[in-house]
């Protein structure tokens, strides 16, 4: 499927004051009564811009997990799925040797120790020309930055790395930091067909038992939960992301 849309750019809402919280010099002759009321209504309205900002970038922070993310993963295995039916049919070999590729300043770049300059040099040439795997890349890569970069407005305020799914994922147990994330995506830090592989395996390990007293009412043995596995796609980023270390003693 041919992705046209991109995730739009998070825009804050417009302060819902004409002025901010402030007196000027005419306002010291109000009476204590006055001030403090227009104080008050000031702050009213303020916190109701502050709590419809977060609303806002927490919608957007799930639309991101939960579909943007998700939905060019999809698209992406889809794609790779064909190139990988094409190579099988002209170079088959390639198949068999040990390789990945990544995002290097907008292009995608093979990465191999066994593949020939000749083989890796068509295999790049073909993923680049393919508009629907770039395209898919490229949104999953916006997304990864804009849900894990602490330097993003987006993501301030919002813990990713100690939700329990993310922990079982990753192995993570502590809060980490990630800035600069759009350079280690675009700078040959994530390895997707390494990614890809981690979508299979979740597809095929990454259900769980669900106890039937969990739900209360139901009786009857334990369920297994069957997941979709690209609704994985942005926790698994953490698998590869490099988190910040402050250095600073």
């Amino acid at each position: 499927m041919h992705i046209n849309n991109k995730i739009p750019a998070y825009v804050p809402p417009p302060r819902t004051t004409e002025q901010e919280i402030s007196f000027d010099v005419k306002d010291s002759s109000a009476s204590s009564y006055t001030n403090n009321s227009q104080t008050l209504q000031f702050t009213i309205e303020d916190n109701n811009a502050i709590r419809q900002q977060h609303e806002e970038r927490r919608s957007l922070w799930y639309k991101i997990h939960d579909e943007y993310g998700p939905q060019a993963a999809r698209n992406m295995a889809s794609t790779w799925n064909d190139i990988v039916a094409d190579i099988n049919k002209q170079r088959p070999n390639i198949l068999r040797e040990d390789f990945d590729f990544t995002m290097i300043n907008g292009r995608l770049t093979v990465i191999s120790d066994e593949l020939n300059e000749k083989d890796k040099s068509w295999l790049e040439e073909k993923i680049n020309s393919n508009t629907q795997l770039k395209e898919p890349i490229e949104i999953y890569n916006e997304s990864v930055a804009m849900y894990y970069d602490s330097n993003k407005d987006l993501a301030g305020g919002f813990d990713r790395s100690t939700s329990s799914f993310a922990k079982h994922l990753t192995g993570v147990g502590d809060s980490l930091i990630y800035k600069d994330v759009d350079k280690q995506l675009g700078n040959g830090g994530f390895k997707y067909r390494a990614f890809l592989d981690d979508i299979a395996t979740f597809r095929k390990y990454g259900n769980w038992m669900e106890p039937t007293y969990s739900a209360g009412y139901a009786k009857g043995p334990d369920k297994v939960l069957i997941r979709d596995p690209f609704t994985a796609a942005i926790d698994l980023a953490m698998r590869q992301l490099q988190p910040h270390i402050d250095t600073k003693v």
